[in-house]
C-alpha cells in the first residue's frame, strides 16, 4: 500500500491543522484507488527535537510527504526535508502553503532536496500530484499550480484557478476525517478570500474574490463542533464580518448550540454595529483579533490599508461596554 504523509509544525496553541484535514478529505473522496493508499497526518510543536520528528517520519515509510509551510516553520521544514532526502532519497518531498507560494522557483533553486512546490489552493493540485507519482497517471507538465525540478531545470506550470465551488471540498468534520478534541481550539473556515489588498499581506494574492461555503454546511459543522463542547472555536475567515448579515446568522447558530465553547474570530472594527457586538457577546467571543496596523495616514497609504478613525473609536467603545477582549 502506498503511503502519503501530511506534516505541519505549529508554534503555539492547538495542533489542529485544518489545511491538512482538507487535503486528506479531498484525497479520500476524489483520488483514484483510494483503498490502495494510506494517508496519515503528523503535527509537531515547532521546537520539537529534530530526531524525534525524523524517527516518526521514518516509521511511517512514506512515498510522498506534504509539508504545510508558514513563515514560522519554513526554516525547520527545509532542514527536515534535507535530512529526509539524505536517508530516504526515493521519497517525494512536496511543499505547500502561503510561505512557499510566493517564491517557488527560488526555493527549488536553493534547496536541491525539494521535488515540488504547490502554489495557492492545494486540494485539487495535490490530488493530481499524488495520482501522478503513485499511479503514474497524467503528465506532470499538465498539473496546474506547481513548480518542480526536472532534468532540464526548474519548471513552473500554469497557475491553478480558484476552486469555484468551495463545497466540492469535503468537510473534514462531516466526513469524520478531523478528530474533534474537546480540550483544544478547533479551526473552521466559512469563507476564503479577502477584498482588501493590504501590501504587507499575502492572503489576498492567492484569491481573486471572496467565496463562501454553503450556510447549511457551515451550520452542520458548527453543530458537530459545538455539541462536542470544545474549549474554543476559531473561525479563520480573515474578516469574519465582511458580510455583516452572514456573520450575524452564523453567530445566532453558535448561540443556539453553544454551551461551554469560547469563540475566536478575526474582524474589522469599522464594520461592527451594536447588534453584531451583542451577538458576539452572547456567542462567548472572548478573543477577537482586529489587527490595527497603523493610525498614520502616510503609512496607511503606503501599505494600502484603509482606516476610519472615528468609526473605529465608536465601535471599540461598543466592545469595551461588553468587556469583550480584543487585540
Amino acid at each position: 500500500m502506498k503511503k502519503v504523509l501530511l506534516i505541519s509544525l505549529y508554534p503555539w496553541g492547538s495542533s489542529n491543522q485544518l489545511a491538512l484535514w482538507y487535503l486528506k478529505a479531498y484525497l479520500l473522496k476524489y483520488i483514484q484507488k483510494p483503498s490502495s493508499i494510506n494517508i496519515s497526518i503528523l503535527t509537531f510543536p515547532l521546537f520539537q527535537e529534530t530526531e524525534i520528528i525524523l524517527k516518526k517520519i521514518y516509521y511511517q515509510k512514506p512515498d510522498i510527504i506534504g509539508f504545510s509551510c508558514y513563515v514560522w516553520n519554513i526554516e525547520t521544514i527545509l532542514k527536515l526535508s534535507n535530512l529526509i532526502k539524505k536517508s530516504m532519497p526515493r521519497v517525494r518531498v512536496v511543499l505547500g502553503g502561503p510561505e512557499v507560494s510566493a517564491q517557488p522557483k527560488e526555493l527549488l533553486k536553493d534547496n536541491k532536496f525539494l521535488d515540488v512546490v504547490v502554489k495557492g489552493e492545494g486540494e485539487e493540485t495535490f490530488k493530481e500530484l499524488v495520482e501522478h507519482y503513485l499511479f503514474r497517471d497524467g503528465d506532470i507538465r499538465c498539473i496546474k499550480g506547481i513548480s518542480y525540478r526536472s532534468k532540464g531545470g526548474i519548471i513552473e506550470n500554469n497557475p491553478r484557478p480558484e476552486i469555484k465551488c468551495l463545497d466540492t471540498i469535503p468537510s473534514p468534520y462531516i466526513e469524520g476525517v478531523a478528530k474533534i478534541n474537546a480540550d483544544t481550539e478547533i479551526p473552521l473556515e466559512t469563507s476564503r478570500g479577502c477584498i482588501y489588498k493590504c501590501h504587507y499581506c499575502y492572503y489576498h494574492k492567492g484569491f481573486n474574490s471572496i467565496r463562501y461555503f454553503a450556510m447549511d454546511r457551515v451550520e452542520k459543522e458548527l453543530k458537530l463542533i459545538l455539541h462536542k463542547r470544545v474549549k474554543c472555536l476559531y473561525i479563520m475567515d480573515p474578516t469574519f464580518n465582511i458580510d455583516k448579515g452572514r456573520a450575524k446568522h452564523i453567530l445566532r447558530i453558535i448561540i443556539k448550540n453553544n454551551i461551554n465553547t469560547h469563540l475566536h474570530v478575526e474582524l474589522k472594527a469599522e464594520l461592527l454595529d451594536k447588534d453584531l457586538v451583542g451577538l458576539l457577546y452572547k456567542a462567548k467571543a472572548n478573543f477577537i483579533e482586529i489587527g490595527i496596523q497603523s493610525t498614520n495616514k502616510k503609512t496607511l497609504k503606503l501599505i494600502n490599508r484603509d482606516f476610519n478613525r472615528a468609526l473605529f473609536k465608536k465601535n471599540i467603545v461598543l466592545l469595551n461596554k461588553k468587556k469583550i477582549y480584543y487585540q
